[in-house]
């Protein structure tokens, strides 16, 4: 099992918070390049007023390279087109809010002159190493016995 970071625009973690406030996908360029599949996890993660949060974690059950049959399989009709979708398994982890920021450097993250997060770094999936991939398991099961 491999673990990967991505990112989540605020507004689209927002957005599934009012929809149910479940992580069912994520949409990338770079699933194939990265040998992403079955069994991987994807911790997803977004940025607020420069503080990094843990919003959800995806147990990957499937790659799918086309948006229509993404859409079938999820029961949707509104994906932004993706080359490839990462389908989460079931259950499906809920999103939450957990604050992560005390772990950036750990997470080799990189901040600019004023000490602030650099968003731009999260335009790329990142591969965790084993230890950091612990310290986010860490955190989400902290989150979830404090919720």
């Amino acid at each position: 099992m491999q673990d990967f970071l991505v990112y989540w625009k605020e507004s689209n973690s927002k957005y599934i918070e009012m929809i149910g406030g479940k992580a069912g996908y994520h949409g990338s360029r770079k699933f194939a390049s990265l040998g992403v599949s079955k069994g991987d996890r994807l911790w997803v993660t977004t940025l607020k007023s420069n503080e990094l949060y843990l919003v959800s974690k995806i147990l990957v059950e499937q790659i799918v390279k086309d948006r229509k049959r993404a859409e079938s399989i999820l029961g949707t009709h509104d994906l932004i087109d993706m080359p490839e979708y990462a389908l989460a398994a079931q259950p499906l982890s809920p999103v939450r809010r957990i604050r992560i920021s005390d772990l950036a450097r750990e997470l080799r993250l990189k901040f600019n002159r004023k000490g602030r997060i650099e968003p731009q770094q999260f335009q790329s999936i990142r591969q965790l190493t084993s230890e950091n991939a612990q310290l986010l398991q860490n955190k989400w099961q902290a989150g979830i016995q404090t919720n």
